[in-house]
């Protein structure tokens, strides 16, 4: 089966009590050089939920992917979790070929439940033709954020 693969230049919201479930290997990938995502300093969401603690999203069986090293997106979050206790992230895979700020990041109101979630980086890029890209994060849960985690993978 080959992968569907939806390519953007702009954040996408995840509205509160929404549900975004791919089917048969859906790929959400940004396009290279996309407007406001190459500057690390200033990172921007690729996917992004509303930051609402009573929200019950829902993202599920998606691939994420930044671009390869030439893609001018070093400034991309894959996913912001602020999604609310009875949300849920299930089978997401960021897959970070390139140069990317960080691959899952749960922030604000960010919880639910996150699993069989993994966040691609480290030997993947060989398969691909990219040599390792050190120094960046995979994933990052604030403190304050009350997120269950099972069978959550993250390679750099």
């Amino acid at each position: 089966a080959r992968e569907t693969c939806y390519r953007v230049s702009n954040t996408l919201v995840l509205r509160s009590n929404a549900t975004l479930l791919g089917e048969g290997g859906s790929l959400i990938k940004l396009a290279p050089s996309s407007p406001g995502f190459g500057d690390r300093t200033s990172p921007k969401p690729l996917l992004q939920t509303e930051d609402d603690p009573y929200s019950r999203s829902v993202l599920m069986d998606v691939l994420l992917d930044v671009g390869d090293q030439k893609s001018n997106n070093a400034g991309a979050i894959l996913v912001q979790w602020r999604a609310g206790q009875g949300s849920g992230m299930h089978d997401v895979h960021p897959r970070m070929l390139g140069p990317a700020h960080i691959g899952i990041h749960v922030t604000g109101s960010g919880a639910g439940l996150i699993d069989n979630s993994w966040v691609w980086g480290s030997d993947h890029n060989q398969s691909f033709g990219s040599a390792h890209i050190p120094g960046r994060e995979t994933m990052c849960v604030q403190p304050t954020c009350p997120v269950r985690s099972l069978v959550t993978v993250s390679s750099a």
